[in-house]
C-alpha cells in the first residue's frame, strides 16, 4: 500500500511537485540573468576597447557627464584631469556645447571646433555627443567622438586666404585698369579735340591757298585779257602772233592754278586732265578742229605745283607749235601726248605728231 498522502491528489504529493516546479523555475530565471549580464558585460567590454583603440578621441560617460573610459587621444587633446566632466571641457571657441539639449537626449554636432592640446598645439575637431539608452528608454551613458579636420581646416584657410589674396589683385588690378582706362579716355578726348583743332586749321589754311589759287588764275586772266586788248590795237602779224603766244603760256599757268582751285588736293595735280583741258584750250585758239589730240597718260600721274607748271609750259610750246606749222592748209591731223611712268620718280614725255615735219 502507498504511503499516506501519495496517492494521487494527496497533499504530500501536490507539495512535492510545487517545490519542485519552484525550484526549477529558479534555477531558470538565474542562469537568464547571468547570461544576460554576461552579454552585457561582454558589450561594455567590447565598447570600451572600440574607445581604447579608437584613432580618433573618443570617451563615454555617466549621465552627469563624469567621463567613465577615455583613450589617450582624447585625454591628450583635451587636456583630462581626473574628475573632468565633459560638460566642462574647455574647448577655445565661441561654440558652447549645448548641455541642455545633450541632456534631453539629443545628438549635439559642433563643427570646426578649436582646441589646444597638451602638446600646446592648435587643433580643429567635429565633435559630435550623443546619447544611448537603457531598454526603459532612458539615457544610460553618453558617447563623445572628436574628428581631427586640422588638415582639411588649414587646407580651407589657405585656400581661404589664397581666394581673398587673388580677390584683392584682382581688385587692386581692377582699379589699376579702371584709372589706366579713364586716363586713355582723357588722352583721346583730349586727342580728339587737338585732332578737331588742326582739322579745323587745315580747314582754313585749304580755304585760305585756294583763295589764292584763285586770286593768281584771276590775275593771270586779267594780264591775258589785257594783251588781248592791245594785240586788238595792233596791225602787225607777228606781233600779234606773239601776244597770243604769250596769252596761251599765261594761260597754260593760269589753267594750273585753277585745277588746283577746283581739286581736293592741294599738293598736286592730276596731269592728265589738265594736259585735256591744255590742248582743248590752244584748239579752240588757233581754231584746229581739223587736229585731234590723243592724250596718253595714267590717271594715277600727278605732280606739285612747280613740276606741272614746268611741264605744262613745255607741252604748251610743244601743242602750239604743231597747231601753228604741222597742218598748213586747215590739214587733218594727229597729235599723240604720253608721259610713261619709269619708277623711282621718273618719267618720259613723248609728243609726235603726223604733220608735214621740220624744215631742213
Amino acid at each position: 500500500p502507498k504511503p499516506p498522502g501519495l496517492e494521487p491528489g494527496g497533499p504530500t504529493l501536490i507539495f512535492a511537485a510545487g517545490t519542485l516546479l519552484i525550484y526549477g523555475l529558479s534555477n531558470i530565471k538565474v542562469t537568464t540573468i547571468e547570461e544576460v549580464n554576461k552579454k552585457l558585460k561582454d558589450t561594455t567590454l567590447v565598447v570600451e576597447d572600440l574607445i581604447m583603440q579608437s584613432p580618433t578621441p573618443m570617451c563615454i560617460s555617466d549621465i552627469n557627464g563624469r567621463i567613465i573610459k577615455a583613450n589617450a587621444d582624447f585625454i591628450n587633446t583635451f587636456n583630462i584631469k581626473d574628475n573632468d566632466n565633459i560638460f566642462n571641457i574647455n574647448i577655445k571657441t565661441d561654440q558652447q556645447i549645448p548641455i541642455d539639449d545633450v541632456k534631453n537626449g539629443k545628438t549635439v554636432n559642433l563643427d570646426c571646433v578649436k582646441v589646444v592640446t597638451s602638446e600646446n598645439k592648435q587643433k580643429f575637431l567635429s565633435i559630435t555627443i550623443y546619447p544611448t539608452y537603457t531598454s526603459e528608454k532612458k539615457i544610460y551613458n553618453y558617447i563623445f567622438i572628436a574628428e581631427d579636420i586640422t588638415v582639411r581646416k588649414n587646407a580651407e584657410n589657405a585656400l581661404k586666404e589664397a581666394k581673398d589674396e587673388l580677390e584683392d589683385r584682382v581688385k587692386e588690378r581692377t582699379q589699376e585698369l579702371s584709372s589706366l582706362n579713364q586716363k586713355l579716355q582723357n588722352e583721346i578726348y583730349e586727342h580728339n579735340i587737338d585732332e578737331e583743332k588742326i582739322k579745323t586749321s587745315l580747314k582754313e589754311k585749304e580755304v585760305l591757298l585756294k583763295e589764292i589759287h584763285h586770286r593768281v588764275k584771276n590775275n593771270m586772266q586779267i594780264i591775258s585779257s589785257m594783251l588781248g586788248l592791245q594785240s586788238a590795237t595792233v596791225k602787225d602779224k607777228n606781233f600779234i602772233d606773239m601776244m597770243k603766244d604769250s596769252q596761251n603760256r599765261i594761260k597754260s599757268m593760269a589753267l594750273i592754278h585753277e585745277t588746283l582751285y577746283q581739286s581736293n588736293n592741294m599738293a598736286s595735280i592730276n596731269f592728265s586732265d589738265y594736259v585735256k583741258k591744255l590742248v582743248s584750250n590752244l584748239r579752240y585758239s588757233y581754231f584746229s578742229d581739223n587736229v585731234n589730240f590723243n592724250i596718253d597718260i595714267n590717271d594715277n600721274i600727278t605732280f606739285n605745283l612747280d613740276t606741272a607748271i614746268l611741264l605744262g609750259l613745255i607741252i604748251n610750246e610743244l601743242a602750239t607749235n604743231t597747231l601753228k606749222h604741222a597742218f598748213p592748209n586747215y590739214k587733218l591731223g594727229k597729235v599723240n601726248i604720253e608721259i610713261k611712268d619709269n619708277g623711282a620718280n621718273s618719267y618720259t614725255l613723248i609728243a609726235k605728231d603726223n604733220g608735214i615735219g621740220l624744215p631742213k
